[in-house]
């Protein structure tokens, strides 16, 4: 049996366009890891769908993007 259900949880309203998702535990926490092709970031959420913030120890420490949906830093190349 194939899955055919979407439920959209997250409607951003700032222009965001996603193209990926992947999810990870972190210390038996789960996080939704969502690309965001527009603001160039990556956006991560909690299991309850709503916005988290990784500490810094889970992030690069060298870039910055303070905004509630993305971990205190940037991923970089």
């Amino acid at each position: 049996m194939t899955a055919t259900l979407a439920v959209i949880v997250v409607k951003t309203t700032d222009g965001s366009s996603y193209t990926g998702l992947t999810s990870a535990f972190i210390n038996g926490k789960s996080y939704l890891y969502a690309a965001n092709f527009t603001k160039g970031r990556v956006d991560i959420y909690d299991n309850a769908f709503q916005p988290a913030k990784l500490s810094i120890d889970h992030s690069d420490r060298n870039a910055g993007d303070d905004d509630d949906r993305s971990s205190e830093n940037s991923f970089v190349r």
